[in-house]
């Protein structure tokens, strides 16, 4: 995985904005509303970018998770409901942090919840291929060399 250091880091924040937002859904009232929905909308940002960074792909500042997920898909392709929970989440970035721009409500939460963690398993799940890839590469490179050392001692023959 390439710079593992700051994948780590964005993984660490994305986990913050995770545990926040679930923490003040369960335990506030009445609960923050906005502020959960922006945690979540944060949380899957950063596990977005932090995907990003570990395939070595440069992005824009940018908080739109369409855009992020679309960096980060290699060409395959997104199933239609975590396309709509990037959309959705998108929504919560920057609106609901200001006065007066939108009004949610605890059904949003929740959605945005179940959107985040949509998000977090697609990510997890895009690690997963990158880990079996390089698995890949190694054996191959393993073989490839063990193969150059039997034909150096004559054992290819």
């Amino acid at each position: 995985m390439k710079n593992e250091k700051m994948v780590q880091e964005w993984l660490l924040y994305s986990k913050s904005d995770s545990d926040t937002a679930t923490y003040l859904l369960k335990t506030m009232r009445p609960a923050p509303l906005e502020i959960i929905c922006f945690h979540c909308q944060q949380a899957a940002e950063k596990l977005l970018k932090g995907l990003l960074v570990s395939k070595g792909i440069q992005f824009d500042k940018n908080h739109d998770l369409a855009y992020l997920i679309n960096l980060a898909k290699d060409g395959e392709s997104i199933s239609q409901a975590v396309n709509l929970s990037c959309n959705r989440l998108s929504q919560h970035g920057v609106s609901t942090r200001y006065p007066g721009k939108t009004q949610v409500n605890e059904s949003d939460a929740k959605t945005a919840i179940k959107d985040m963690n949509k998000i977090g398993v697609w990510v997890k799940n895009q690690f997963e291929k990158m880990r079996e890839q390089e698995e890949k590469e190694q054996k191959k490179s393993a073989e490839k060399s063990q193969k150059a050392k039997d034909d150096n001692y004559g054992y290819g023959r």
